[in-house]
């Protein structure tokens, strides 16, 4: 096996290890997303989050982390749509945004 191989190995598993990694941090801020509405006893919309931003953040110990902000959408009465967005730095939640919303009747 020539270095070149070795190296074209390497950098498909880095790659493949980011990917599994993103899938873990995605279904858990869907899980806090899902705990948030169901807090707010309002329903999460299409089951489902999105990547919106991906940045460098200054941590509160003072290093630099990668701010992931997912998007979702959730409803109170059924009729309108509202935004709520979920930020995380690697596993850790940092907070939970929800637009108002109106209270169903």
């Amino acid at each position: 096996m020539t270095l070149e191989q070795m190296i074209l190995i390497v950098l498909v598993g880095f790659g493949v290890w980011i990917f599994w990694r993103q899938l873990a941090i995605r279904e858990l801020a869907l899980r806090h997303a899902n705990a948030a509405c169901s807090k707010a006893d309002v329903q999460l919309l299409d089951q489902s989050i999105g990547l919106s931003k991906l940045r460098l953040s200054k941590l509160t110990g003072g290093g630099l982390g990668l701010l992931r902000e997912y998007r979702f959408e959730f409803t109170s009465t059924g009729e309108q749509r509202y935004v709520g967005r979920i930020f995380m730095v690697g596993q850790t939640l940092q907070r939970v945004e929800m637009d108002a919303f109106r209270e169903p009747i």
